[in-house]
C-alpha cells in the first residue's frame, strides 16, 4: 500500500502485473532474500474472491510461475470453483472478464464458451459493460471485457463506446 503499510495479496498481484507490463520479472525483484512471488506464497490462504484468484493467475503467468500450485494450492482450480452456473464469477461484469482472461493465460479454456456468452448477454445497449449487469457502462468495465473476448462483434460495440465516451 504505502513504504510504511502493511503488504496485502492485492497489491502485491497488482505490482507485479506492472513490473511485467514494463518488461521487468518480478522473480528478478526482491526486499531482501523475498520476491513478490514468495510473499504470494506466503499469503496464498488470504485469497477467496474470483478477483483475487484472477489477479494472482495472472501475476503468476506473467511471471512464469505455475498458478496451479502455489504454497499448496491449486489457484486456477480455486477461481474455476468460484464460476456460477450462469458462466459468470460473482455475478460481474469486470470480474468476469478478468477470470476468462486469467484461465486463457492459463491454459483452462474449457468451458469458457459458457463466461464468454454471459458477458455478451451483459452488454448495455450503449455497447459497454458497467460493475452491475444493467449499471451504466464504464470505460474500464468495457475495456476488461474486451480483453477477454477479442475479434468478435460484441468487442466492436465495445469499441464504438468507448469512442463515443473519449474525452
Amino acid at each position: 500500500d504505502t513504504p510504511a503499510g502493511a503488504s496485502n495479496t492485492a497489491t502485491t498481484a497488482w505490482a507485479m502485473l506492472g513490473l511485467e507490463a514494463a518488461g521487468q520479472n518480478p522473480l528478478d525483484v526482491s526486499a531482501g532474500a523475498d520476491t513478490p512471488v514468495d510473499y504470494l506464497r506466503a499469503h496464498v490462504a488470504e485469497l477467496s474472491t474470483s478477483g483475487d484468484l484472477a489477479r494472482t493467475v495472472l501475476a503468476l503467468e506473467g511471471a512464469g510461475v505455475d498458478p496451479r500450485s502455489l504454497g499448496g494450492r491449486g489457484l486456477v482450480a480455486a477461481l474455476l470453483k468460484r464460476r456460477r452456473d450462469d458462466g459468470s464469477f460473482e455475478g460481474w461484469p469486470v470480474t468476469t472478464a478478468f477470470a476468462a482472461i486469467a484461465l486463457r493465460q492459463a491454459g483452462a479454456s474449457g468451458g469458457l464458451g459458457r463466461t464468454l456468452s454471459w458477458l455478451d448477454s451483459v452488454q448495455n445497449d450503449d455497447g459497454g459493460w458497467g460493475d452491475t449487469p444493467g449499471s451504466a457502462s464504464t470505460a474500464d468495465g468495457t475495456g476488461a471485457a474486451m480483453e477477454a473476448i477479442p475479434n468478435t462483434e460484441a468487442a466492436r460495440r465495445g469499441l464504438a463506446y468507448l469512442r463515443s465516451v473519449q474525452a
